[in-house]
């Protein structure tokens, strides 16, 4: 690993690399506040550093560090105030606010302008492709067969996965959708268990609803029967 990639990959996680006068436990509630709280976190020296990759190497490199950092510690992932900034915006996902904060800070960095609009888009648009790609898989059997013909391999390599690590009884966290009477819906949050792998969905048996709004929303949509829901492996993660 080069140098600079370790740099970034601890710059949050060890406490030497901090500012002494920076209130290290203060949660930012909007973009301004992340990237103002960033500048101040983050030394001139590492700042230098990401000012000399290219967008895609930072992102690509932070993703799992600074931007693991950032959803566990400014609560993007139990609804405070940033996460609720975000949904305002139309996005729901924790690693997509994390990008679009990593992603605005290095533009800041390097004095280019965030195109927030066009973030904003980039994540929706891929979004709105998984939507259609899963009410395809569920409701255009040709499509189904031929994406899973296609994709068999891959499929198999994701079953051994899920089949180690998220066996039925496992508690997870996960992103389900649901109806708000547009096109376009949204995504809340469950938790829940396990009970069984239906192909690459996992049948969850909900216990708690993150945003206690949206429950019948998500009922209704994705017709609920004894408390179980179908969640996409790529949306679920372990508690």
């Amino acid at each position: 690993m080069k140098i600079q990639y370790l740099i970034l990959a601890l710059f949050l996680i060890n406490s030497q690399l901090f500012a002494q006068d920076v209130n290290r436990n203060y949660k930012p509630k909007n973009l301004d506040e992340a990237i103002q709280q960033l500048d101040k976190l983050i030394p001139d020296s590492t700042k230098q550093k990401i000012s000399k990759m290219e967008e895609k190497e930072f992102l690509g490199n932070a993703h799992l560090s600074t931007g693991m950092w950032i959803r566990n510690n400014w609560d993007l992932w139990k609804g405070g105030e940033l996460s609720n900034f975000f949904y305002e915006l139309g996005i729901y996902h924790p690693d997509d606010m994390s990008g679009i904060i990593l992603t605005s800070f290095y533009r800041h960095i390097r004095n280019l302008d965030y195109d927030l609009d066009y973030q904003i888009k980039h994540y929706q648009d891929y979004w709105k492709k998984v939507q259609e790609h899963e009410y395809k898989m569920k409701n255009d059997t040709a499509y189904a067969k031929k994406y899973e013909r296609e994709n068999d391999s891959i499929y198999k390599e994701h079953l051994k996965y899920l089949t180690r690590d998220f066996i039925p009884g496992t508690k997870i966290r996960g992103w389900v959708n649901y109806s708000d009477g547009i096109i376009s819906g949204g995504r809340t949050q469950i938790e829940g268990e396990i009970v069984e792998w239906q192909g690459i969905q996992a049948k969850v048996k909900i216990e708690k609803f993150l945003d206690e709004k949206k429950r019948k929303r998500v009922i209704r949509y994705n017709k609920v029967k004894n408390n179980e829901i179908l969640v996409s492996y790529y949306l679920l993660e372990k508690i």
